[in-house]
């Protein structure tokens, strides 16, 4: 059952799930990572479960945004996708073509942000722009450290990707929140 089919959220509902949603994106980026650098026999179940985080989002932002979070799924699957081949080229020591894998993963983040400002009116492009850039470097930083086994610097590259996707939960909460205001009530 949909939210639209029985009742709005809570606001707190909406954010308690997007900021899950935002949480479990590190979690399992940071897993990528990991079973990457080491080789893991977990590495392909993780991508799985990865990948699977565009689904989950487009679940959740289907009563908010319609058949616009099917495009919202795509763009982010495709964010993944590119962030897991610009990982492995760089574990690969691939220079050009991580090279031109983190020119097409920013270009996707302006897609994203693109559509994410077409979503929803109180969203601005340059907020979603600056916010996906800097969650990218930092994936990358966390890649780097990782790969080059400076743990210590790893931990806290994590920390600071956490706290960055506990803002855009926050921000993708808030606007989230405005569009229900607009939508009628129902039991």
């Amino acid at each position: 059952m949909s939210v639209n089919d029985s009742y709005t959220p809570a606001p707190i509902n909406i954010y308690i799930a997007l900021t899950k949603l935002w949480l479990q994106y590190v979690l399992w980026m940071r897993s990528f990572v990991i079973s990457t650098k080491h080789d893991l026999p977990d590495l392909q179940f993780v991508t799985e479960r990865l990948l699977a985080i565009p689904s989950d989002f487009a679940r959740f932002l289907e009563p908010f945004y319609g058949d616009n979070s099917k495009e919202f799924e795509r763009l982010f699957r495709d964010h993944l996708l590119l962030g897991t081949k610009f990982i492995n080229d760089l574990k690969n020591g691939d220079t050009y073509a991580a090279n031109a894998d983190r020119l097409n993963w920013y270009r996707n983040a302006d897609d994203l942000a693109e559509f994410l400002t077409r979503a929803n009116q109180l969203w601005s492009l340059q907020r979603w722009q600056e916010i996906l850039y800097q969650l990218l470097g930092t994936v990358e930083n966390h890649a780097r450290s990782r790969f080059n086994e400076k743990y210590e610097n790893d931990i806290v590259i994590y920390d600071s990707m956490e706290k960055q996707v506990l803002n855009i939960a926050d921000l993708m909460s808030q606007g989230s929140i405005f569009s229900i205001t607009r939508m009628p009530f129902r039991r």
